[in-house]
């Protein structure tokens, strides 16, 4: 069942199953996993059961699922890089 969900997203979107379970990030690509994804919680699948079927970490089921994570983690690294460009600029002056 776990299996024909995931490959019922892949026919669905016309996406390979090895560019599913691959490295990229495009964009059809995150939607189809985000699909996936999904339809693994509706079916009752913990977030880490599901990461591990889509061959992802626990992190990115949470970035795709729980909005509130998703911009905790967008401020860090906007507070991360600002902090950053701060430093390289204090050095170069």
């Amino acid at each position: 069942m776990t299996k024909s969900i995931v490959l019922t997203v892949c026919d669905e979107l016309d996406i390979p199953p090895e560019e599913f379970f691959g490295p990229r990030r495009s964009r059809d690509l995150t939607n189809a996993r985000l699909v996936a994804v999904q339809r693994l919680h509706a079916a009752g699948f913990s977030y880490k059961a599901a990461a591990r079927l889509i061959k992802r970490r626990y992190s990115t089921v949470m970035y795709l699922l729980r909005p509130e994570y998703r911009a905790q983690r967008v401020e860090y690294y906007r507070r991360y890089n600002a902090a950053k460009r701060s430093a390289v600029s204090e050095v170069q002056a």
